[in-house]
């Protein structure tokens, strides 16, 4: 056993402690915090809902903050969508820029998440819902936002190719277990963190492709694999070894990152709306989740697409006597989890399952896809899960076959 730790600490040591490595994770990590501060640095450009002349985007923050709060604890129901639309019809929206008005900044901005709510809801394909619809919303419509929503939110399933009508009845049956109706809270430090997620990922991925590629290939370009081999562990602890140092790795760096880019915009935002439902970020999803529940999956899923990425990064440097190859690789499958709405069979479905994507929260958690497995239907995030968990053994027998078969020349 002692020899296996021995071992672990050589290859900590041999990974890690190198300058080009060192320099990516603090590259890559101050890129990733400096995200969290973008929103709320400089003033605004005065463009959009959040124009205010000589006021920070930090200051800016403050108020919206203020105005949610002020919402916070209060049932979306008939009584304070009309207020919203009272307060929305003070606002004067014959101008090119109505949110730069003083009246929609006075009257209109403190609900503007109650517009946002009621948008998403009642906007339906080929028709808008804008403000001068908000403005004259009636009270029978408001009394029916649930309805509505759920109206919506099954034309939107049913008009997609990738859901069968059983698809749709299993994602409806879901949404019955939803709080409704929904109680208002401050969420911006989730929205702030959510919209990170996939650049977060990305970093992380990109920095687990230069500190795993070499580990097996890296001896052979060097022939160091003749020594290794030939020692009294070489075939025997030393893959144990590798693959130990490697999944730790990858899961020593995701939850650093993680919770790292977690505290920083709580800390920028506050740390309010653990408790909120997930539908006060994207109104017709139908998970029955708060925010903290959600952050919880998106590190489980996170963790899991770092643990896959790096079992690819390591199977194809065992069979490649170049690093140049299982760094080539791991980057073409973070560059193919980029694209979307590719119009290739199987593709838009696949895409989910790349180590990108399980990072990504408004890719995958918000995306209620059943995956049909064995005649069972399984909601996206589980199926993931379980994909990578089955191809990360299978990776892990290939990569021990491979490294055992090596033959040195």
């Amino acid at each position: 056993m002692n020899q296996f730790w021995s071992l672990v600490g050589y290859e900590y040591k041999k990974l890690l402690c190198k300058k080009s490595v060192i320099l990516a994770g603090v590259l890559a990590f101050a890129i990733s915090i400096f995200s969290c501060f973008t929103m709320v640095i400089g003033s605004s450009n005065g463009q959009g809902n959040h124009y205010m002349e000589n006021t920070s985007n930090y200051q800016a923050m403050l108020l919206d903050k203020s105005y949610e709060q002020a919402l916070a604890g209060r049932e979306l129901d008939t009584e304070l969508i009309l207020e919203a639309s009272r307060a929305y019809q003070k606002v004067d929206i014959n101008v090119p820029t109505y949110g730069k008005t003083e009246s929609y900044q006075k009257y209109g901005r403190p609900y503007r998440c109650i517009y946002y709510l009621v948008d998403s809801a009642y906007a339906s394909s080929g028709s808008a819902f804008n403000v001068q619809d908000f403005q004259n919303i009636s009270e029978e419509d408001a009394s029916h936002y649930y309805a509505i929503r759920e109206h919506q939110l099954r034309e939107n399933l049913t008009n997609h190719p990738l859901y069968s009508a059983a698809d749709v009845e299993q994602i409806l049956a879901m949404d019955k277990n939803v709080q409704k109706p929904f109680v208002m809270a401050y969420t911006d430090g989730y929205q702030r963190f959510f919209a990170l997620s996939i650049t977060t990922m990305m970093a992380i991925l990109f920095l687990l492709s230069i500190i795993i590629s070499p580990i097996f290939s890296g001896e052979y370009s060097q022939h160091t694999d003749s020594l290794i081999l030939t020692s009294k562990n070489g075939k025997r602890f030393l893959v144990y070894a590798k693959l130990f140092v490697s999944f730790s790795i990858s899961v020593g760096l995701t939850f650093i990152f993680i919770l790292s880019m977690y505290l920083t915009c709580m800390g920028i935002y506050g740390f309010e709306g653990t408790h909120a439902q997930i539908q006060l970020l994207i109104p017709l999803i139908t998970y029955d989740w708060t925010l903290l529940e959600t952050t919880g999956w998106l590190l489980v899923t996170s963790l899991l697409g770092g643990i896959f990425h790096t079992a690819i990064c390591m199977s194809v440097s065992a069979y490649s006597k170049k690093t140049i190859m299982p760094m080539a690789v791991s980057t073409m499958l973070i560059m193919v989890g980029m694209f979307s709405g590719v119009q290739l069979p199987f593709f838009e479905e696949a895409r989910y399952f790349l180590p990108l994507m399980m990072g990504s929260f408004y890719d995958t958690l918000s995306t209620p896809l059943i995956i049909h497995w064995f005649g069972m239907g399984i909601p996206l995030y589980q199926a993931i899960c379980i994909g990578a968990c089955v191809m990360s053994m299978l990776l892990i027998i290939i990569t021990i076959r491979g490294f055992r078969k090596h033959q040195v020349i």
